[in-house]
């Protein structure tokens, strides 16, 4: 058996701690040890501190679980895991024989040999302090070989150091200015590029080796100036002088333009201060500015001119009874009943007027107009034998005209 011990954490103090002792595979072995929990103190940050001390057998015991008997689900349940643990006697022995090892005369650890030795050392504050004592020492020819402390001084000393005087720094300067010139003369004609300035240079003529980048450029500008067109260049002839023309009837006449063209009377605002489009015409100018007469006046002029009256609602109903007392009813009196049927799409339409003409220009009216009722059929009374031409019409529909004949068998009309 070993002496276990563990401090157990726990956010309560007060509790009733209980721990189940378990093997390699997480199995309880045996009852809950109660017993051997002491509780210490609570910290600062409100965490109760346990001890737990328990005499078990650390060969079959590997893990225990503790917890509060007064909640088995609380938090403060854990598992630890016991790897590997030392027993009170155990580590006990581990130290009295570690000082032993320290203390053992002539060992290892001689403590006492050790110090006799460190006492030998002198001290400057925390440093260790030396001396040769006036002994010479002497490197070994291997520390010396490849250096040489006077060559490498003397080298060191020297380094840098023109041996040219003044005549000898002019003569050196002269050699690379010759230089530069000799590579610049290799790229432009002798003193031509130099001489002149940038406005007067001709690349062909001063220069010996002209640059090429300037050839697309010359194409690019030819392609441009051809699409703008020949303009003169020089005074008016140019586009701003144009626009002006075209704009101002102030503006100069460009020679360019040729022709009568004339900005004083050609130009947009000449032409929109000119008259009938000009300033004079301002949305009535032309127009009648008299009150119209009124309907009853014109009336009275057609009536003294011997003209037709005024037409108006009054009249066309009157023209429209009087039709109507010259053909009787709209529906007629005869003897014989003309039933008509109106349908769209073999559909009957109501409300659809139709009219009964006696010839097939639609020029002399019999009877009418009647409107279809839901079952879209209107019935005439007429006459036989004479043919009727009949006319529907609905808006929003397109009726076909009917010719109705009498057949004498039958005793009845039919559409032919």
């Amino acid at each position: 058996m070993s002496i276990y011990c563990e401090t157990i954490k726990a956010d309560e103090s007060g509790l009733t701690l209980a721990a189940q002792l378990l093997d390699g595979d997480g199995v309880a072995l045996g009852d809950p040890i109660t017993t051997g929990f002491t509780e210490l103190a609570t910290d600062s940050d409100n965490i109760t501190h346990y001890w737990f001390a328990a005499d078990i057998d650390l060969t079959t015991v590997k893990g225990i679980r503790f917890y509060d008997t007064g909640d088995a689900t609380n938090f403060h349940t854990r598992t630890l895991k016991i790897a590997a643990a030392q027993t009170a006697a155990t580590a006990a022995q581990s130290a009295a024989e570690a000082v032993e090892t320290l203390t053992k005369a002539d060992g290892a650890g001689d403590l006492a040999a050790i110090k006799t030795q460190t006492d030998k050392l002198s001290f400057t504050g925390t440093d260790v302090k030396a001396t040769l004592d006036g002994e010479e020492v002497t490197p070994t020819s291997a520390s010396k070989t490849g250096y040489s402390l006077t060559a490498a001084y003397d080298a060191a000393k020297t380094a840098g150091t023109s041996t040219l005087d003044a005549a000898g720094v002019r003569a050196e300067l002269s050699t690379e200015l010759g230089r530069i010139d000799a590579a610049i003369s290799s790229r432009h004609a002798a003193g031509a590029a130099v001489a002149k300035s940038p406005a007067t240079l001709d690349w062909s003529a001063d220069v010996s080796n002209p640059p090429t980048i300037g050839d697309a450029t010359a194409a690019n500008q030819t392609t441009m100036l051809n699409r703008i067109g020949t303009f003169t260049g020089t005074g008016i002839n140019t586009i701003f002088g144009f626009f002006k023309a075209l704009m101002s009837k102030a503006a100069d006449t460009p020679t360019d333009i040729g022709g009568t063209f004339s900005p004083a009377t050609d130009s947009v605002e000449a032409i929109r201060d000119t008259p009938p489009i000009g300033t004079e015409m301002r949305g009535t100018d032309g127009a009648n500015t008299v009150t119209p007469p009124t309907v009853e006046a014109v009336a009275a002029q057609l009536e003294r001119d011997g003209g037709p009256l005024l037409v108006t609602a009054e009249t066309v109903v009157e023209n429209l009874d009087a039709k109507v007392s010259l053909a009787g009813s709209p529906a007629g009196e005869g003897s014989v009943d003309l039933t008509i049927t109106c349908s769209a799409g073999g559909v009957p339409q109501d409300g659809v007027a139709v009219w009964l003409y006696l010839d097939d220009q639609y020029s002399q009216i019999a009877h009418g107009p009647l409107y279809s009722n839901a079952h879209g059929t209107v019935v005439f009374h007429v006459d036989p034998p004479a043919p009727y031409y009949a006319k529907l019409q609905r808006g929003g529909l397109n009726f076909p005209n009917q010719t109705l004949v009498w057949n004498e068998d039958e005793q009845r009309y039919e559409t032919e």
